[in-house]
């Protein structure tokens, strides 16, 4: 199944609506992100309510995909579930509260296609970075010339070089 419809398709639903489940694939997802390394095809779930100046789509959206580990660059598997409201206009049918809304689309032509929707709602919920269990685990908490302390084990500490401060205000 595509998520492709007409709209004179579309409007023979005006009473009732419909529902769908689709797997679709969106490989062209990692031209758009370089930091995409793999997705598998993705679910879209969901129902329409047509009337007859817009379509409303109430998705879900489910699959998986390969992102680089922030600290290792190894690869994580990286399960995602999105819910998302798409609005698609009929024929120049604007109304002054759907402008501006980023889930508002005007539809041209007499086709509605959903799959730039879901591709776009997929980036928009991708994470800006993932770390792996295995770094996680084995993470080193010290360096050359550095160590990682908790707050508590945290000494205040004076400058130095402003230690002789101490007395003015000691007065």
């Amino acid at each position: 199944m595509t998520l492709k419809w007409s709209i004179p398709e579309l409007l023979e639903h005006q009473k009732g609506g419909f529902s769908f489940d689709a797997t679709i694939s969106v490989d062209e997802l990692k031209k758009r992100d370089a930091e995409i390394r793999k997705v598998t095809p993705v679910r879209v779930t969901g129902r329409a309510d047509v009337n007859r100046n817009a379509v409303t789509f109430f998705l879900t959206v489910t699959g998986r995909m390969t992102l680089p580990c922030a600290l290792t660059l190894v690869d994580v598997d990286y399960p995602f579930r999105i819910e998302t409201t798409e609005i698609f206009r009929f024929g120049g049918h604007s109304e002054p509260e759907a402008e501006g809304k980023e889930n508002v689309h005007h539809v041209e032509g007499q086709t509605v296609d959903l799959l730039p929707a879901v591709e776009e709602a997929i980036l928009v919920e991708k994470p800006m970075r993932v770390v792996s269990e295995e770094a996680k685990n084995r993470m080193d908490l010290n360096g050359p010339g550095w160590q990682l302390i908790d707050a508590p084990e945290r000494k205040p500490s004076i400058d130095p070089r402003f230690e002789k401060l101490k007395e003015w205000f000691n007065e």
